[in-house]
């Protein structure tokens, strides 16, 4: 479900094409390659491409996190409904220099109580690598908790 959002101090809104250059800066990260994956997005042409894809994908939903003093994005929050799972999977990626700001908790937090408003029976995963060390503390501090380990997928599931 796409949700525009506002805390203190980030301004939480659907992607749009106009994110091309942000989602190319975002998708070649270290982290992203490392705990997502390589996406092949080495271009603005390959940005755009993959903005479209998500766009036109039923039930992906990407959130663009912005930083309130300058309206800058600085990461993504999504909400994906994958075949191979039975419940939506909630994510975050954020740049590498917003990290330790509290900037991923405030919006996920955020995000999160906007789809139990909206939805309140809503289940919810959280699909993480287990050596993303960062990520496994911010999702376990939201309140999901650990349910198996996906060996197939090389995934920790934890349920909210």
């Amino acid at each position: 479900m796409f949700i525009n959002l506002q805390t203190e101090r980030l301004d939480i809104r659907p992607l749009d094409m106009y994110d091309s250059a942000f989602i190319l800066k975002l998708l070649n990260t270290e982290g992203w390659i490392q705990f997502i994956g390589d996406k092949e997005v080495h271009e603005l042409e390959d940005a755009l491409a993959y903005i479209h894809w998500i766009l036109k994908k039923d039930n992906f939903y990407y959130h663009v996190v912005r930083n309130k003093a300058d309206f800058e994005p600085i990461g993504v929050v999504t909400l994906l409904y994958r075949d191979t799972y039975q419940h939506p999977d909630v994510g975050f990626a954020f740049l590498p220099e917003q990290n330790g700001k509290g900037y991923a908790y405030e919006a996920v937090s955020t995000y999160l109580e906007a789809l139990r408003n909206a939805t309140p029976h809503i289940q919810l995963l959280a699909l993480v690598m287990p050596s993303n060390h960062r990520s496994i503390r911010l999702i376990e501090k939201l309140g999901f908790r650990f349910q198996e380990e996906d060996v197939e997928e090389g995934l920790m599931e934890y349920r909210f």
